[in-house]
């Protein structure tokens, strides 16, 4: 598997799975303790770096819940949020 296939399923993995699920928490583990550099393709150290210092699990799961799961959720992930007929101005963001 090339580095951009590894790229694109570790950021698959992120957004489709809830931050709880056991397959992520060997990612997390490589995410907090600094080791997800050491095979990141893209020269990002500064955006790693960030994001080492925000892994913490139960804040991403609450901002994942509230964004994908349940009736409520902010965004679609599986569907468009475009509703028929609408002008493209009058479409906004649910809150």
């Amino acid at each position: 598997m090339n580095e951009f296939s590894i790229l694109c399923r570790v950021l698959g993995s992120l957004y489709y799975r809830q931050p709880q699920d056991p397959l992520l928490v060997p990612l997390f583990t490589l995410i907090r303790e600094g080791k997800l550099a050491a095979n990141w393709p893209l020269e990002q150290d500064d955006m790693l770096a960030r994001l080492q210092k925000s892994c913490d699990i139960t804040q991403i799961s609450t901002d994942y819940n509230a964004l994908f799961v349940g009736e409520e959720c902010a965004v679609a992930p599986y569907r468009s949020a475009w509703v028929e007929g609408a002008e493209e101005c009058s479409v906004a963001p649910r809150h």
